[in-house]
C-alpha cells in the first residue's frame, strides 16, 4: 500500500477485515512500504479502526506457515459510533 492513502480510501474498508503487510527488510516483489505493525495500527486508528492481533499466535509455530506471512496478518474493526442516549 502507498503511504499515501486518501481517506476515501479507509472508508470503503468494511467493518472487520484481515490485513497483512510485508515488514522491513522482507523484500519481494511489488512491497512498496515496508513497515511494522506499529506503523499501520496508528494508521488504521487514525481513520477509526482498531488493529487486533489475534491471528499471529494461532500460526506464528507452524511449521507449514513460511515466517514471512505468520508475522504480519491482524484483524482491523472499524470503530463503532455510540449514539447519545
Amino acid at each position: 500500500m502507498s503511504p499515501i492513502v486518501s481517506s476515501s480510501h479507509w472508508s470503503t474498508w468494511v467493518q472487520w477485515s484481515r490485513f497483512s503487510a510485508a515488514v522491513p527488510k522482507q523484500g519481494g516483489t511489488h512491497h512498496l512500504n515496508e513497515q511494522w505493525p506499529e506503523y499501520w495500527a496508528q494508521q488504521f486508528g487514525a481513520h477509526r479502526y482498531n488493529v487486533i492481533d489475534c491471528l499471529r499466535g494461532a500460526i506464528w509455530r507452524d511449521p507449514r506457515v513460511a515466517w514471512y506471512y505468520a508475522q504480519k496478518p491482524v484483524a482491523v474493526r472499524q470503530r463503532r459510533r455510540h449514539r447519545a442516549v
